[in-house]
């Protein structure tokens, strides 16, 4: 977020530059910082129970391995570089547990006062989103991997879509419009994925849609053959970031005051975690220090796993992110 952007936001809120994240948090949606203190309690102490489950249970098959499909990991193996814990609760702890971030933006969402009916789905699908995507990396069972994609994708727009509705609705007709423009985005992706998850080219087996099928021209890109990897789609995939901030920036900054630190920390969370995942197996498949360190300690590819980054930094980027379009003030 560039500095000459020029914002009087804070001094129009009588808050001092500089100011930390959740006194802007209390500002913008009202939950105060002892409430944040309180989530952030819930989620590590949610954090530690699973942990404590993992521990004890760590011989137990507690999940139904046959029905689930569990053994079926052909898919999960191509595409993450985390080394698998085969009989624990938790198998790949650092692409599970990362997913908390997530459980605690949705409590904050779901927790802000006065927020329309489509702030409300939206809080109830990231909290979709952390099962499923806590499930599918703890079990690797190939079905819940599409609810994962489903949540995934409808979390990712939904900034995009509540900032062209805040642009071009008025008041009045906001929350209608957004309500209802996401559930037609949630029916047609649920089509999709339930389409996809049950033909032969799903995800279901081997993963077609890694870098490595597309170069070794084997892929199959949600069901439209192959396609090869080009430099074009490489740069257009690692620049994903730009374009997602650089639309609803556009549309608001002539419009709008807002608060700069929020949008600088949502940008910043969202470029850390996407470039570092890009060195995942089925992006780049280049990242040496989980080469390194991957069978050595398990601790250490949990932490240092380019998709368990890429949870935690978007679980906040999320939440900077809804919080930011709270903070908009009419230019006068």
């Amino acid at each position: 977020m560039p500095d000459l952007i020029i914002s009087d936001w804070n001094k129009n809120h009588g808050m001092l530059e500089g100011v930390g994240v959740l006194p802007l948090i209390h500002e913008t949606s009202g939950i105060a910082s002892s409430q944040m203190i309180v989530i952030l309690g819930v989620t590590v102490g949610l954090g530690l129970l699973l942990i404590f489950v993992d521990l004890v249970l760590a011989d137990s098959d507690i999940w139904p391995k046959k029905q689930w499909d569990m053994d079926n990991t052909l898919c999960y193996d191509e595409m993450f570089m985390e080394p698998p814990r085969n009989g624990r609760v938790i198998r790949r702890p650092g692409n599970a547990l990362s997913n908390l971030s997530y459980f605690m933006a949705s409590i904050c969402i779901l927790s802000v006062s006065h927020k329309p009916i489509c702030d409300v789905l939206f809080g109830v699908i990231v909290m979709i989103l952390f099962i499923s995507s806590f499930l599918w990396h703890a079990t690797h069972a190939p079905w819940v991997h599409y609810v994962d994609l489903w949540s995934m994708d409808l979390s990712i727009f939904y900034l995009i879509l509540r900032s062209i509705c805040q642009f071009f609705c008025d008041s009045s007709s906001f929350d209608l419009v957004c309500t209802i423009l996401y559930i037609i985005l949630a029916l047609n992706l649920g089509h999709f994925y339930l389409k996809y998850g049950t033909c032969d080219q799903g995800l279901h087996g081997a993963c077609p849609i890694s870098a490595r099928a597309r170069l070794a021209g084997t892929s199959n890109v949600f069901g439209k053959g192959h396609l090869d990897l080009l430099v074009k789609d490489t740069c257009l995939f690692i620049s994903l970031p730009v374009f997602y901030c650089s639309l609803p920036y556009f549309l608001l900054t002539p419009y709008y005051d807002f608060s700069l630190t929020l949008a600088k920390w949502a940008c910043r969370t969202l470029i850390i975690g996407w470039s570092y995942r890009c060195l995942e197996r089925f992006v780049l498949d280049g990242c040496l220090i989980m080469n390194l360190v991957k069978d050595r300690s398990t601790l250490a590819a949990a932490i240092l796993s380019p998709t368990a980054i890429l949870h935690f930094a978007t679980g906040f980027t999320i939440l900077f992110g809804y919080m930011l379009l709270y903070s908009l003030d009419d230019k006068k």
